[in-house]
């Protein structure tokens, strides 16, 4: 009997163990996984509208530019280079080139030209040349289009320096329209040619 009495106790204090255990985890908080919220995805194809002073595009003045006129005071050489600049911003570092200069790089029999004008740098850095040459003799035409075209081949592989110059230099023009040829050596070279073709549909 005492057995029995002491087998009741042992399993009385058990029972209550359990229950005190089963009742301090009902007081305890459910815990929730912290799991962190994930946008919904934004399509590439329809982003979300910029704020509307970013949507502005810059406004581009349209105003057509003044046909280029002939000085009539001026020289026909002097004429066509204002012609194929109009509207072109080009380098303020060239200059016209001196007489002797100029022979010395051209190498064009002067009696062979009845005018000319060329403009070069005035500083390293800078490979803008433009020429016109105003050829006195169709006889002579084709002589003074291969020393203009002796020029440029001497600008490709002297006178670029730098990378940007030998882009320029790989994209300039030697340009012939009756006895006029043109030199055009610059970044705005299509620019000019399309103002030299021009110049010479309305003249």
């Amino acid at each position: 009997m005492k057995l029995n009495k002491k087998l009741l106790s042992t399993f009385m204090i058990c029972a209550m163990s359990l229950s005190l255990v089963a009742c301090g985890g009902a007081d305890e908080p459910e815990v929730v996984p912290n799991t962190p919220a994930v946008d919904a995805p934004v399509s590439l194809e329809d982003p979300p509208p910029m704020p509307q002073e970013n949507n502005q595009t810059p406004q581009v003045s349209q105003e057509p530019l003044e046909p280029f006129v002939n000085d009539p005071d001026a020289t026909a050489s002097t004429n066509i280079y204002n012609a194929m600049l109009h509207g072109v911003e080009v380098t303020p570092m060239i200059a016209d080139l001196e007489e002797q200069l100029f022979f010395d790089m051209y190498k064009i029999e002067p009696s062979y030209l009845s005018e000319y004008k060329v403009v070069a740098p005035t500083m390293t850095g800078q490979i803008t040349e433009i020429g016109v040459f105003v050829v006195s003799d169709y006889a002579n035409l084709p002589e003074v289009t291969e020393q203009v075209q002796a020029r440029l081949a001497h600008i490709k592989d002297e006178g670029a320096f730098y990378p940007s110059h030998v882009e320029i230099a790989n994209e300039a023009q030697v340009l012939v329209y009756g006895n006029i040829i043109a030199l055009v050596v610059d970044p705005a070279v299509e620019q000019i040619v399309d103002n030299f073709e021009t110049y010479f549909s309305i003249n």
